[in-house]
């Protein structure tokens, strides 16, 4: 798809830690991209229309990411992501 556009990084994390997120939990650029969108709140129809590809492939991706991460869902995969912020990044002074 000739328009598609590629997120830069989710509004939640700056773009010097998300850099840092997904290098740590060593995603691809593609998984980079759907984790990106899925944390914006898009769906899978939304996400698939923003990259240019299929609906079939943004779920086959999913599978792929679960798998790595050892997560079973979106919802703790979004987890997983906040989880690794927080070890990169600890609050200070506690």
């Amino acid at each position: 798809m000739a328009g598609a556009k590629t997120p830069k990084h989710p509004s939640i994390f700056s773009h010097q830690e998300w850099k840092d997120i997904c290098r740590n939990l060593n995603l691809s650029v593609r998984q980079t991209q759907i984790v990106t969108l899925l944390l914006e709140g898009h769906k899978t129809f939304s996400v698939a229309n923003t990259l240019g590809i299929s609906p079939d492939t943004v779920r086959a991706h999913l599978r792929r990411l679960y798998l790595k991460l050892e997560v079973s869902d979106r919802l703790e995969l979004m987890t997983c992501c906040v989880r690794e912020f927080r070890r990169l990044y600890p609050p200070q002074g506690q």
